[in-house]
Protein backbone atom coordinates (compact mmCIF):
# COMPACT_ATOMS: atom_id res chain seq x y z
CA UNK A 1 0.00 0.00 0.00
CA UNK A 2 1.38 3.83 -0.65
CA UNK A 3 1.35 7.01 -0.08
CA UNK A 4 1.81 10.02 -1.52
CA UNK A 5 5.50 11.49 0.80
CA UNK A 6 3.92 14.88 1.15
CA UNK A 7 0.60 13.75 2.75
CA UNK A 8 0.30 13.09 6.27
CA UNK A 9 -2.52 10.89 7.63
CA UNK A 10 -3.45 12.60 11.31
CA UNK A 11 -5.65 12.14 14.14
CA UNK A 12 -8.44 14.37 15.12
CA UNK A 13 -11.58 13.92 17.79
CA UNK A 14 -14.89 15.54 16.97
CA UNK A 15 -18.06 15.85 18.26
CA UNK A 16 -21.58 15.41 16.76
CA UNK A 17 -23.88 18.45 17.96
CA UNK A 18 -27.96 17.08 18.26
CA UNK A 19 -29.84 19.63 19.73
CA UNK A 20 -33.69 20.49 20.32
CA UNK A 21 -35.07 23.59 22.59
CA UNK A 22 -36.28 22.25 25.82
CA UNK A 23 -38.21 25.45 27.18
CA UNK A 24 -38.89 29.00 25.72
CA UNK A 25 -35.61 29.86 27.11
CA UNK A 26 -33.01 27.53 27.02
CA UNK A 27 -31.77 25.70 24.22
CA UNK A 28 -29.71 22.37 25.02
CA UNK A 29 -27.41 21.13 22.49
CA UNK A 30 -26.23 17.20 23.33
CA UNK A 31 -22.69 16.92 21.84
CA UNK A 32 -21.84 13.15 20.04
CA UNK A 33 -18.05 12.69 20.20
CA UNK A 34 -17.94 11.56 16.82
CA UNK A 35 -14.46 11.84 14.60
CA UNK A 36 -11.28 11.18 15.76
CA UNK A 37 -7.62 11.74 13.86
CA UNK A 38 -4.47 10.05 14.71
CA UNK A 39 -1.82 12.37 15.56
CA UNK A 40 0.91 10.53 13.29
CA UNK A 41 1.02 8.92 10.15
CA UNK A 42 2.91 7.21 7.18
CA UNK A 43 4.97 10.24 6.02
CA UNK A 44 8.41 11.09 4.57
CA UNK A 45 10.15 11.11 7.85
CA UNK A 46 10.10 7.84 9.06
CA UNK A 47 7.82 5.30 11.05
CA UNK A 48 9.19 1.83 10.88
CA UNK A 49 8.08 -0.09 13.56
CA UNK A 50 5.12 1.76 14.36
CA UNK A 51 1.72 0.02 14.48
CA UNK A 52 -1.07 1.40 12.68
CA UNK A 53 -4.98 0.97 11.79
CA UNK A 54 -6.34 1.31 8.61
CA UNK A 55 -10.24 2.15 8.87
CA UNK A 56 -12.55 3.99 6.05
CA UNK A 57 -16.25 4.72 6.28
CA UNK A 58 -17.35 1.71 5.75
CA UNK A 59 -14.73 -0.23 8.25
CA UNK A 60 -14.38 2.95 10.71
CA UNK A 61 -11.45 2.40 13.50
CA UNK A 62 -14.48 1.82 15.96
CA UNK A 63 -15.66 -1.53 14.10
CA UNK A 64 -13.72 -4.37 12.64
CA UNK A 65 -10.71 -3.14 10.88
CA UNK A 66 -7.36 -4.02 10.45
CA UNK A 67 -4.49 -3.36 12.39
CA UNK A 68 -0.67 -4.08 11.12
CA UNK A 69 3.13 -2.78 11.46
CA UNK A 70 4.97 -0.72 9.47
CA UNK A 71 8.17 -2.44 7.62
CA UNK A 72 11.29 -1.16 5.84
CA UNK A 73 9.88 1.82 3.97
CA UNK A 74 10.93 1.93 0.25
CA UNK A 75 10.96 5.99 -0.95
CA UNK A 76 13.28 5.76 -3.77
CA UNK A 77 11.56 3.45 -6.26
CA UNK A 78 8.82 5.90 -7.24
CA UNK A 79 9.25 9.59 -6.86
CA UNK A 80 5.63 10.25 -6.19
CA UNK A 81 4.96 8.00 -3.82
CA UNK A 82 6.64 5.90 -1.10
CA UNK A 83 6.04 2.41 -0.81
CA UNK A 84 4.67 1.02 2.79
CA UNK A 85 4.94 -2.76 3.15
CA UNK A 86 2.74 -4.23 6.12
CA UNK A 87 4.19 -6.68 9.04
CA UNK A 88 3.03 -8.79 11.55
CA UNK A 89 4.35 -7.85 14.99
CA UNK A 90 7.90 -9.39 14.00
CA UNK A 91 8.18 -6.78 11.91
CA UNK A 92 9.62 -8.89 9.15
CA UNK A 93 6.44 -11.39 8.51
CA UNK A 94 4.36 -9.91 5.56
CA UNK A 95 0.38 -9.26 6.95
CA UNK A 96 -2.52 -9.57 4.74
CA UNK A 97 -5.50 -7.16 5.38
CA UNK A 98 -8.69 -8.89 6.11
CA UNK A 99 -10.86 -6.51 4.85
CA UNK A 100 -10.73 -3.78 1.43
CA UNK A 101 -10.87 -0.25 2.01
CA UNK A 102 -11.22 2.55 -0.68
CA UNK A 103 -9.60 6.06 -1.19
CA UNK A 104 -11.24 8.89 -2.02
CA UNK A 105 -10.40 9.78 -5.39
CA UNK A 106 -7.36 12.83 -6.33
CA UNK A 107 -8.47 15.91 -7.67
CA UNK A 108 -6.29 16.17 -10.60
CA UNK A 109 -6.15 19.99 -10.05
CA UNK A 110 -5.31 19.83 -6.68
CA UNK A 111 -3.82 16.62 -6.18
CA UNK A 112 -5.27 16.00 -2.66
CA UNK A 113 -8.98 13.75 -2.34
CA UNK A 114 -11.94 15.25 -3.56
CA UNK A 115 -13.69 13.84 -0.81
CA UNK A 116 -16.86 13.13 -3.28
CA UNK A 117 -18.86 10.11 -1.30
CA UNK A 118 -19.64 8.23 -4.39
CA UNK A 119 -15.62 8.23 -5.20
CA UNK A 120 -14.68 6.45 -2.65
CA UNK A 121 -14.81 6.03 1.44
CA UNK A 122 -11.73 8.22 2.35
CA UNK A 123 -9.36 5.47 3.52
CA UNK A 124 -6.94 6.25 5.95
CA UNK A 125 -3.71 5.25 8.06
CA UNK A 126 -3.29 6.25 11.66
CA UNK A 127 -0.54 5.45 14.48
CA UNK A 128 -2.01 3.83 17.13
CA UNK A 129 1.30 2.59 18.72
CA UNK A 130 4.70 4.03 18.23
CA UNK A 131 7.74 2.72 17.73
CA UNK A 132 9.32 5.56 19.79
CA UNK A 133 6.64 5.21 22.66
CA UNK A 134 5.42 8.92 22.64
CA UNK A 135 1.88 7.76 20.97
CA UNK A 136 1.03 4.84 23.46
CA UNK A 137 -3.28 5.79 24.04
CA UNK A 138 -6.08 5.01 21.71
CA UNK A 139 -8.93 5.82 24.72
CA UNK A 140 -11.34 7.96 23.37
CA UNK A 141 -11.54 11.74 24.90
CA UNK A 142 -7.93 11.94 26.39
CA UNK A 143 -8.21 15.91 25.86
CA UNK A 144 -4.77 15.50 24.35
CA UNK A 145 -3.48 13.72 27.67
CA UNK A 146 0.11 12.56 27.28
CA UNK A 147 0.42 9.49 24.86
CA UNK A 148 -3.22 10.13 23.26
CA UNK A 149 -3.18 9.11 19.48
CA UNK A 150 -5.77 11.63 19.01
CA UNK A 151 -6.27 15.55 19.33
CA UNK A 152 -9.00 16.93 21.10
CA UNK A 153 -11.42 20.13 20.65
CA UNK A 154 -12.24 20.69 24.95
CA UNK A 155 -15.07 21.40 25.75
CA UNK A 156 -14.83 21.80 29.75
CA UNK A 157 -14.99 25.83 29.52
CA UNK A 158 -18.47 26.03 27.59
CA UNK A 159 -20.63 26.03 30.35
CA UNK A 160 -20.84 29.67 32.04
CA UNK A 161 -20.47 31.12 28.16
CA UNK A 162 -23.43 29.67 27.01
CA UNK A 163 -25.22 29.52 29.91
CA UNK A 164 -25.40 33.33 29.92
CA UNK A 165 -26.86 32.87 26.77
CA UNK A 166 -29.40 30.26 27.42
CA UNK A 167 -27.69 27.72 25.49
CA UNK A 168 -26.74 24.02 27.19
CA UNK A 169 -23.86 22.08 25.31
CA UNK A 170 -24.35 18.16 26.92
CA UNK A 171 -21.50 16.24 26.29
CA UNK A 172 -22.75 12.29 25.61
CA UNK A 173 -19.76 9.49 24.72
CA UNK A 174 -21.91 7.99 22.08
CA UNK A 175 -20.90 7.91 18.83
CA UNK A 176 -16.95 8.97 19.01
CA UNK A 177 -14.98 7.66 16.16
CA UNK A 178 -11.96 8.43 13.93
CA UNK A 179 -11.45 10.02 10.52
CA UNK A 180 -7.86 10.07 8.88
CA UNK A 181 -7.64 14.18 8.58
CA UNK A 182 -5.02 15.47 5.60
CA UNK A 183 -1.83 17.40 5.89
CA UNK A 184 -2.58 20.26 3.59
CA UNK A 185 0.11 22.25 2.04
CA UNK A 186 -2.10 25.10 0.89
CA UNK A 187 -5.37 26.53 2.74
CA UNK A 188 -8.07 24.04 2.04
CA UNK A 189 -11.43 25.99 0.53
CA UNK A 190 -14.38 25.64 2.99
CA UNK A 191 -16.02 23.66 0.85
CA UNK A 192 -13.47 21.05 0.58
CA UNK A 193 -13.48 21.09 4.52
CA UNK A 194 -17.08 20.66 4.16
CA UNK A 195 -16.96 17.71 2.26
CA UNK A 196 -14.73 15.76 4.34
CA UNK A 197 -16.10 16.37 7.16
CA UNK A 198 -19.65 15.34 5.96
CA UNK A 199 -17.92 12.13 4.98
CA UNK A 200 -17.84 11.40 8.31
CA UNK A 201 -20.67 13.08 10.13
CA UNK A 202 -23.57 10.83 10.70
CA UNK A 203 -25.68 13.67 11.29
CA UNK A 204 -24.79 16.06 8.70
CA UNK A 205 -28.23 15.78 7.21
CA UNK A 206 -29.97 16.80 10.16
CA UNK A 207 -30.96 20.67 11.56
CA UNK A 208 -29.60 20.90 15.20
CA UNK A 209 -26.72 19.03 14.80
CA UNK A 210 -23.10 20.56 14.66
CA UNK A 211 -19.97 18.68 14.16
CA UNK A 212 -16.74 19.61 16.61
CA UNK A 213 -13.20 18.36 14.93
CA UNK A 214 -10.18 18.29 17.13
CA UNK A 215 -7.25 18.70 14.53
CA UNK A 216 -3.56 19.24 13.93
CA UNK A 217 -3.53 22.31 11.53
CA UNK A 218 -5.40 24.23 9.27
CA UNK A 219 -2.62 23.96 6.68
CA UNK A 220 1.30 23.62 6.33
CA UNK A 221 3.12 25.54 8.72
CA UNK A 222 0.91 28.65 9.15
CA UNK A 223 0.48 30.45 12.63
CA UNK A 224 -2.20 32.31 12.34
CA UNK A 225 -5.84 30.62 12.48
CA UNK A 226 -6.68 28.60 16.40
CA UNK A 227 -9.53 27.22 14.51
CA UNK A 228 -11.60 27.47 11.72
CA UNK A 229 -15.05 27.26 11.49
CA UNK A 230 -16.23 26.46 7.31
CA UNK A 231 -18.81 29.22 6.15
CA UNK A 232 -20.17 27.54 2.72
CA UNK A 233 -22.70 29.92 0.00
CA UNK A 234 -22.72 32.40 2.88
CA UNK A 235 -24.14 29.91 5.02
CA UNK A 236 -22.87 28.08 8.28
CA UNK A 237 -21.42 24.51 7.59
CA UNK A 238 -22.27 23.54 11.19
CA UNK A 239 -18.77 22.62 11.70
CA UNK A 240 -16.13 23.92 13.56
CA UNK A 241 -12.39 22.70 13.28
CA UNK A 242 -9.96 23.36 16.43
CA UNK A 243 -5.64 23.15 15.51
CA UNK A 244 -4.82 21.73 18.27
CA UNK A 245 -1.59 20.91 17.22
CA UNK A 246 -0.78 24.36 16.54
CA UNK A 247 -2.29 26.00 19.38
CA UNK A 248 0.23 23.47 21.03
CA UNK A 249 2.82 24.96 18.82
CA UNK A 250 2.27 28.95 19.37
CA UNK A 251 1.18 29.00 22.78
CA UNK A 252 3.40 25.64 24.19
CA UNK A 253 2.65 27.34 28.16
CA UNK A 254 -0.86 27.59 27.91
CA UNK A 255 -2.41 25.10 25.47
CA UNK A 256 -5.40 23.75 27.28
CA UNK A 257 -6.92 27.04 28.11
CA UNK A 258 -6.41 28.21 24.22
CA UNK A 259 -8.03 25.34 22.83
CA UNK A 260 -11.19 25.57 25.15
CA UNK A 261 -11.21 29.04 24.52
CA UNK A 262 -10.90 28.42 20.89
CA UNK A 263 -13.49 25.65 21.36
CA UNK A 264 -16.36 28.16 22.81
CA UNK A 265 -14.90 30.54 20.05
CA UNK A 266 -15.73 28.66 17.28
CA UNK A 267 -18.59 26.89 18.41
CA UNK A 268 -20.38 30.24 18.34
CA UNK A 269 -19.80 30.56 14.76
CA UNK A 270 -22.55 28.35 14.37
CA UNK A 271 -24.94 31.71 15.84
CA UNK A 272 -24.25 33.97 12.76
CA UNK A 273 -21.51 35.06 14.67
CA UNK A 274 -19.83 35.61 11.18
CA UNK A 275 -20.02 38.34 8.48
CA UNK A 276 -20.07 38.00 4.52
CA UNK A 277 -16.99 40.27 3.89
CA UNK A 278 -13.49 40.76 5.25
CA UNK A 279 -12.90 42.25 8.78
CA UNK A 280 -16.15 41.44 9.98
CA UNK A 281 -15.52 37.77 11.51
CA UNK A 282 -15.00 38.74 14.80
CA UNK A 283 -15.74 42.02 17.15
CA UNK A 284 -14.01 44.25 19.78
CA UNK A 285 -16.86 44.74 22.19
CA UNK A 286 -15.72 44.62 25.98
CA UNK A 287 -17.99 41.40 27.57
CA UNK A 288 -20.92 42.51 29.48
CA UNK A 289 -20.27 43.26 32.88
CA UNK A 290 -20.20 42.56 35.97
CA UNK A 291 -17.06 42.19 36.81
CA UNK A 292 -16.16 45.13 35.28
CA UNK A 293 -12.52 43.70 34.38
CA UNK A 294 -12.01 44.76 30.62
CA UNK A 295 -12.59 41.61 29.00
CA UNK A 296 -13.05 41.93 25.34
CA UNK A 297 -16.00 39.42 24.14
CA UNK A 298 -15.12 36.16 23.53
CA UNK A 299 -15.50 36.41 19.60
CA UNK A 300 -12.93 39.05 19.78
CA UNK A 301 -9.80 38.09 17.95
CA UNK A 302 -7.22 38.07 19.37
CA UNK A 303 -8.65 37.46 22.82
CA UNK A 304 -7.22 38.49 25.84
CA UNK A 305 -7.09 35.20 27.41
CA UNK A 306 -6.44 34.89 31.55
CA UNK A 307 -8.29 38.08 32.09
CA UNK A 308 -11.22 36.49 33.49
CA UNK A 309 -13.97 33.76 32.61
CA UNK A 310 -14.70 33.92 28.89
CA UNK A 311 -17.82 36.20 28.30
CA UNK A 312 -19.79 37.54 25.31
CA UNK A 313 -20.75 41.14 24.83
CA UNK A 314 -24.13 42.06 25.51
CA UNK A 315 -24.85 42.50 21.61
CA UNK A 316 -24.46 39.03 21.26
CA UNK A 317 -26.19 38.19 24.63
CA UNK A 318 -29.39 40.63 24.64
CA UNK A 319 -29.60 43.21 21.43
CA UNK A 320 -27.83 42.10 18.59
CA UNK A 321 -27.65 44.71 15.91
CA UNK A 322 -23.32 44.96 16.33
CA UNK A 323 -21.92 47.19 13.81
CA UNK A 324 -18.96 44.61 13.73
CA UNK A 325 -20.53 41.34 13.64
CA UNK A 326 -23.45 39.99 11.60
CA UNK A 327 -25.47 39.39 14.48
CA UNK A 328 -28.58 40.82 14.09
CA UNK A 329 -30.47 38.76 16.19
CA UNK A 330 -28.69 38.15 19.60
CA UNK A 331 -27.70 34.71 20.65
CA UNK A 332 -30.50 34.37 22.95
CA UNK A 333 -33.14 35.65 20.60
CA UNK A 334 -32.34 33.20 17.94
CA UNK A 335 -34.62 29.88 17.44
CA UNK A 336 -33.99 26.36 16.22
CA UNK A 337 -32.65 25.14 14.01
CA UNK A 338 -29.09 25.43 14.18
CA UNK A 339 -26.83 25.76 12.29
CA UNK A 340 -28.51 29.35 12.37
Amino acid sequence: QAWRKQIHLLSINGKEVVGHRASPSVLVYIIYLLSVFVKRGIHATGSEGDEIAIFDTQRPFEGPHDTAYVGQIDRTSNPDYAIVPLVQADLTTPYVTQYSYTASAIDSSTHYPNFDPTQGNCAGVGVIYSADGLITDTDPNQLNGAGSAFYDADMRDIEQPFDDAYVEFVGLRSGMGAVPYLYFTNPPAPAVLDAFQRLWFANANYLNYLHLIGAANYYGTQTQYAGDTPYVDNLQDGCSFIWVQEIATVKPTSTEPWVQYTTVHELTHNFSIQGFSVNTYHCTNLAYSPPDDGLNCIMDSPYNLGAGPPRFCVPHLFTGGSTLIDVQTSIRQQSDPLPY
